[in-house]
């Protein structure tokens, strides 16, 4: 069926006609004030954004490049400079990115490149920031060249040529791992999995699970309907959604040092296909990794002197595997925002953070009344030059609380029974946006009321022009009328933010009508807005939010 639409679109272009000119380049080097007297050595990908900007990659040169709408040119990125530098969080201007590979950008006109370069052994994804102009990692990370990480953050996974991006309207990114002969993707939530090829170079696998084939994905294009398209070879492959869903019966094992075999039951449909990922050498699943409809999954963990962590990803679904000790911990890195999991690496004063570690309680606590207490079960957690934290709910593997309104910066630790933690740092910020959403990951149904209070999904869709949707948040930073740290939001007079987000809905701009904490909840915040009337309506339309230069997490509802 595809064949036939390919040869409908072909018939329709060489139907149309068009007129050339030079946009850019071609004539002898010069101050580059206007784009035809730029001089261009060798231009390589090329992409633009909903305003009219166009940009290229001066592959020789090794810039990148931008072509506003007005035909000006300028400078984004360049390696001439005697101080460059591969970190992330610099200006983009003064940023390392020698042989980009491909160019996308998103709705709010962020620059996303992928760089394959040998000699620095950076093998990454990478957004510039249209808001700040700063440059940061998406995916992969400096270092050997190679094929890992899936299930778990895409910062920490390795990649090996990613030749070709693209993104779709929910913030997800699609990439080819070229060289590991895969197609990944990054989730709105910054987590990395693998959706196609099983890591042989070669050309099989047509009308199976896409997982089982062999191939070498160069650049890659989404289609309609979810389809996604890449040049492997001398060919142009699809792949085409199977419409099964997946849910799988934990989110996360806890497992002892003496390790044990633990069961994980995946629900779909019959005839669903579906894998278990990439496993490390200390777990194992008997029997085959493939596998059809529901189907239980016995999960082997080794015994193990240390604690350590990994992902597993099981029929798509992103499963925690924790083997504690009976040390109380905090884990590197584990303070993040509630509602999206670490997706912007940042917390904010006032917000709802979960704690990751191990917290050595024998069963769930969960906090009642206000001021919300401050100890569950015995334990604490203590953000550096701020009172305790008010704590909602502990268990072994995680606690969520509030980040004191008084914590500038620092570390936090733990203490339960006289043991307290060694303290791990707090990565704060002023802005550390969340969305929450239905699932408790950050991702798909956002967790968006209407005026009414019910939940804006496919049974209850807003309507253009006229629904006002209510936002459900946390870590939009200051707000007016300052609630104390564990106290709920005042009603009257609300606390609204100091800085109001911009939001669009669909892609469209939306106007923000309320900004600001929940009554009566701690660290919950919330917006309003209207659903514009240009807005295509479909069950899934996202939904992006973004205060201060930070952009949230990407969650839907349903428009009609």
């Amino acid at each position: 069926m595809w064949r036939s639409s390919l040869v409908l679109l072909v018939s329709a272009v060489q139907a149309q006609q068009y007129i050339v000119s030079t946009v850019a380049g071609g004539v002898p080097p010069a101050t580059p004030v206007a784009a035809l007297q730029a001089s261009i050595e060798a231009p390589g990908p090329v992409t633009s954004d909903s305003a009219g900007n166009l940009y290229f990659a001066d592959s020789v040169a090794a810039y990148i490049r931008k072509i506003s709408a007005a035909g000006t040119i300028s400078t984004i990125t360049r390696t001439d400079l005697h101080l460059i530098s591969s970190d992330d969080g610099i200006p983009a201007a003064n940023a390392y990115v020698n042989n980009v590979s491909a160019l996308t950008t998103d709705a709010l006109g962020n620059l996303f490149l992928s760089v394959d370069d040998y000699q620095t052994s950076d093998n990454r994804v990478r957004e510039i920031l249209s808001s700040s102009g700063l440059i940061t990692t998406v995916a992969g990370k400096l270092g050997p060249v190679g094929y890992s990480g899936d299930g778990g953050p895409a910062v920490n996974a390795t990649l090996y040529n990613p030749a070709g991006i693209a993104l779709d309207s929910s913030g997800n990114l699609f990439l080819s791992d070229k060289f590991d002969h895969r197609v990944r993707t990054v989730s709105a939530d910054g987590i990395i999995a693998t959706i196609a090829g099983n890591g042989t170079f070669g050309h099989s696998g047509d009308g199976g699970l896409a997982l089982n084939a062999e191939m070498q994905p160069a650049s890659l294009a989404l289609g309609a309907n979810g389809k996604v398209y890449f040049t492997d070879g001398n060919a142009v492959r699809v792949l085409t959604p199977t419409g099964c869903a997946y849910s799988a019966s934990t989110r996360s094992l806890q497992v002892p040092m003496a390790g044990g075999s633990f069961p994980i039951d995946v629900s779909t449909g019959a005839g669903c296909l579906w894998t278990v990922g990439t496993l490390p050498d200390w777990i194992s699943i008997s029997g085959a990794l493939s596998f059809s409809g529901a189907a239980t999954v016995m999960v082997a963990v080794s015994a193990s002197a240390i604690p350590r962590s990994a992902y597993l990803s099981v029929a798509g679904v992103n499963i925690s595997v924790h083997q504690p000790s009976d040390v109380l911990l905090l884990s590197t890195g584990g303070v993040v925002n509630s509602a999206s999991y670490g997706y912007s690496g940042f917390v904010a004063a006032g917000s709802i953070v979960s704690v990751f570690g191990n917290f050595l309680l024998t069963d769930p606590v969960s906090g009642a009344g206000f001021p919300i207490p401050t100890n569950l079960g015995g334990l604490s957690l203590q953000f550096s030059g701020a009172p305790f934290a008010p704590l909602f709910y502990a268990n072994v593997g995680q606690v969520n609380a509030q980040v004191p309104w008084e914590f500038a910066q620092g570390t936090i630790t733990a203490s339960i029974d006289g043991q307290t933690s060694a303290p791990t740092n707090v990565n704060l910020a002023m802005y550390a946006s969340g969305l929450y959403s239905i699932n408790g990951q950050g991702t798909g149904q956002g967790a968006i009321l209407d005026a009414n209070y019910h939940l804006v999904d496919s049974t209850n869709p807003a309507i253009v022009g006229t629904t006002v949707v209510q936002i459900f948040c946390t870590g939009l930073g200051p707000v007016t009328n300052q609630p104390s740290t564990g106290a709920p939001a005042p009603s009257s007079p609300l606390a609204q933010t100091t800085t109001l987000p911009v939001a669009t809905v669909g892609g469209v701009p939306a106007t923000v009508q309320f900004s600001g904490l929940t009554p009566g909840f701690v660290g919950l915040y919330q917006v309003n807005v209207l659903v514009p009337a240009q807005v295509a309506g479909t069950p899934e339309v996202p939904v992006i939010l973004s205060i201060g230069d930070v952009q949230a997490n990407v969650v839907t509802i349903a428009v009609k």
